[in-house]
């Protein structure tokens, strides 16, 4: 009896880590709204409907294909994301734990979106180079003019630069 019941107890601790082992996957093809090419690069991630985000995500393959794997029974949000255009969410229920679901394409559309145009001044710079004449050298430190101005100035030399803005 005491066999029997060590034999069913190993057989239970066996067969439990291997059902939990095969989960559900999810799959498709994310594509370009306009043009319908495939688009690579895009985040794919995965969190449960309640919003809780999973410690799981891939990007998008060069033919525009993904593959999500691991995930347990449940409903999920899988959301798709790239830069320049709207995020897309599609809902998906994995019913077994061995399902694979095959999502149609995501059509990802771009945004129009614009930011404000930004102005980059500069309020000075200041000049080092080290020129050099046949055999001597003349060092030239923090010269407040403009590059042009110096090199007019000093004709016939060798120079080696090197800017600091």
């Amino acid at each position: 009896m005491r066999n029997r019941i060590l034999g069913a107890l190993v057989a239970v601790m066996v067969s439990v880590p291997c059902v939990s082992i095969v989960a559900g996957t999810i799959s498709g093809k994310v594509t370009d709204m306009s043009t319908g090419e495939p688009m690579e690069f895009v985040n794919v991630t995965v969190s449960k409907k309640d919003g809780t985000e999973l410690p799981m995500g891939t990007m998008s393959e060069i033919d525009g294909s993904y593959k999500l794997t691991g995930l347990p029974v449940g409903e999920y949000d899988v959301k798709f994301s790239f830069v320049g255009y709207d995020a897309n969410v599609v809902n998906v229920a994995i019913a077994s734990s061995s399902e694979n679901v095959a999502l149609k394409p995501v059509k990802m559309k771009e945004n129009a979106h614009m930011l404000d145009e930004i102005e980059v001044t500069c309020v000075g710079v200041i000049w080092y180079f080290s020129a050099r004449f046949f055999t001597s050298s003349i060092d030239l430190f923090k010269i407040p003019a403009s590059f042009n101005s110096c090199i007019s100035s000093l004709d016939n030399l060798n120079l080696s630069t090197s800017y600091i803005i």
